[in-house]
C-alpha cells in the first residue's frame, strides 16, 4: 500500500511519523540521561562520607590514649613501691608504647628492679600501715623478738632511709642486765645497758638495744666485719652468758650496708661531728 503512494504522499507520511515518534524519543532521553549524570556525583558524595568517618576515628583515638598514662602511672608506682614488679610490667602495657609517659615509667621500673637485684639478701617487710615506717632486713635476721640476735636494718620514712643497729637478748625472765660487751679478736666494745627496752615474747622477755646507727655502732660493725672471731657477753645481776656472733650475722651487716647504699644512703655523716640526713632518696631510688 505504501508503494502505491506517490512520492509527495510518502514524504508526508514519513514526516508525520517522525513527528509522532519525537515525544517518545525525548521521553527516553530524559529518562536515561539524569541517572547517568548523577552517578558520579553520588559516588563522590559516598567517598567523601567515608573519608570523614575515617578521619574522625583517627582523630578520636589519641584522645582516649592520653587518659591512660595517668591512670597507669599510679598503679605502676604503687606496685613498684610494694616490690611487685610483675604487676608493674603488666600494668605499663596499658599505656601507649610510643608515649613519653610509657618510656619514663618503664625506665623507672627497670632501674628499681636492677637496684633490687644488686642487693641480694635484703628483704622488705610487708606494709602493715601507711603511717608506719617501711623496714628492710637481711635474710638472716629473725623477723620477731623471740631469738637472740645482733643485726643492722634500715627504715624508710617519707622517701628517706635511716639505718639502725639492734641487739636483742631473750630470757625467761628479766636478767636485769648491767653490761653488754662485744669481744672481736681480743678487742672489747662496751654497749650502754641504760638504752635497753623490754618486750614480752612467748619465751618470756626480750631486751632490746635498738638505736639509730651512730658513729659508735658504725665503728663496732666495722670491727665485727673485719674480725675472725667475735662474741657477745651479757652480764646480769645474777648471771652472765656469752655466745658467738655467727658468720651469717656478720655477713648480714655487709649486705644491709650495701643495700642501704643501693637505695641512695650515705654514711659519710658518721665521720662528722654534726650528722646530716643519711639516706635521702636519689633520682634513681624508688
Amino acid at each position: 500500500m505504501f508503494k502505491k503512494l506517490s512520492d509527495e504522499n510518502k514524504q508526508i507520511v514519513l514526516l508525520v511519523s517522525a513527528l509522532l515518534m519525537l515525544p517518545f524519543l525525548l521521553m527516553a532521553i530524559n529518562y536515561f540521561l539524569p541517572e547517568s549524570q548523577s552517578a558520579p556525583e553520588e559516588k563522590e558524595q559516598a567517598k567523601t562520607e567515608r573519608t570523614v568517618i575515617i578521619t574522625e576515628a583517627k582523630s578520636s583515638a589519641p584522645v582516649q590514649a592520653k587518659a591512660i598514662p595517668q591512670q597507669v602511672a599510679a598503679t605502676v608506682q604503687e606496685a613498684v613501691k610494694q616490690g611487685n614488679f610483675s604487676t608493674a610490667y603488666m600494668e605499663i602495657r596499658k599505656a601507649p608504647q610510643d608515649s613519653q609517659e610509657y618510656k619514663d615509667l618503664y625506665k623507672a621500673i627497670d632501674a628499681e628492679n636492677q637496684k633490687r637485684k644488686k642487693t641480694p639478701g635484703v628483704k622488705r617487710e610487708p606494709v602493715i600501715s601507711q603511717s608506719a615506717p617501711i623496714k628492710y632486713f637481711d635474710e638472716s635476721t629473725p623477723r620477731d623478738r623471740s631469738a637472740d640476735a645482733i643485726y643492722l636494718y634500715f627504715i624508710e620514712i617519707s622517701g628517706t632511709f635511716w639505718p639502725r643497729f639492734c641487739i636483742q637478748v631473750v630470757a625467761s625472765k628479766d636478767p636485769v642486765i648491767t653490761a653488754l660487751q662485744i669481744n672481736a679478736d681480743g678487742k672489747t666494745i662496751t654497749i650502754p645497758p641504760a638504752l635497753l627496752k623490754t618486750e614480752q615474747v612467748p619465751k618470756g622477755i626480750a631486751l632490746l638495744y635498738d638505736i639509730p646507727f651512730d658513729k659508735h655502732s658504725y665503728d663496732t660493725i666495722q670491727t665485727l666485719i673485719k674480725s675472725k672471731k667475735a662474741e657477745l657477753t651479757v652480764t646480769g645481776k645474777s648471771a652472765k652468758s656469752t655466745r658467738t656472733i655467727s658468720a651469717n650475722e656478720i655477713k648480714g651487716f655487709t649486705r644491709i650496708l650495701e643495700g642501704f647504699e643501693a637505695v641512695g644512703g650515705n654514711l659519710n655523716y658518721l665521720k662528722t661531728e654534726k650528722p646530716s640526713a643519711p639516706g635521702k632518696k636519689t633520682a634513681n631510688a624508688k
